[in-house]
């Protein structure tokens, strides 16, 4: 892998949460919230900045068109093309590791090549350039399917084998619950 490749992060947690009815990035285990906790996952790997797509620090441009809207801002962030890729990591996904992390980074880097999860299309790491900036600002203004399968058909992503207990993704309350049950046991 080339040592020079740069890494950015978009945590996506700008979200309605509407199945959730609370904001699933405040949501705390052990009195840390799973916002904070992703950032902290985020920063025990070679990512060197992480973007909070939280519709509050960096607001999208097209509202309730998702993941792909938040993906989508990073673009018109100044710093965000000094990166070759990202990986977007959705807020509520508890058991992520910085490992797992690393483990998507680093086949992206070394096949050159947009990589995500079997089992998960996200987290989903892909590089920045001009095509794929196009192509969602295309995607965004012109076309009703918003969704990251599209982005990920369109950037021919490769999947790789992740441990699923890993990709965990909590929506509703009772996954949350269930969550924090299998969390004390």
């Amino acid at each position: 892998m080339r040592s020079n490749i740069k890494f950015a992060a978009a945590l996506l947690s700008g979200g309605l949460s509407t199945r959730m009815r609370q904001d699933k990035a405040q949501l705390l285990i052990n009195n840390q919230s799973l916002e904070q906790r992703q950032i902290q996952v985020l920063t025990q790997t070679k990512i060197t900045k992480i973007y909070n797509c939280d519709n509050k620090n960096i607001v999208d441009r097209f509202i309730n068109q998702g993941p792909l809207a938040g993906i989508d801002v990073l673009f018109q962030q100044s710093d965000f093309n000094d990166f070759d890729y990202c990986i977007c990591l959705p807020v509520d996904m508890p058991n992520i590791t910085n490992q797992v992390i690393e483990q998507l980074i680093d086949y992206s880097a070394n096949n050159n090549q947009s990589v995500a999860c079997l089992d998960s299309i996200l987290p989903l790491v892909f590089p920045i350039n001009s095509t794929v900036k196009n192509w969602l600002d295309n995607q965004l203004k012109n076309e009703t399917n918003w969704s990251i399968k599209a982005f990920s058909r369109f950037l021919n992503t490769q999947f790789i084998k992740i441990n699923p207990n890993y990709l965990l993704n909590i929506n509703t309350p009772e996954q949350w619950a269930e969550y924090l049950q299998n969390e004390r046991n």
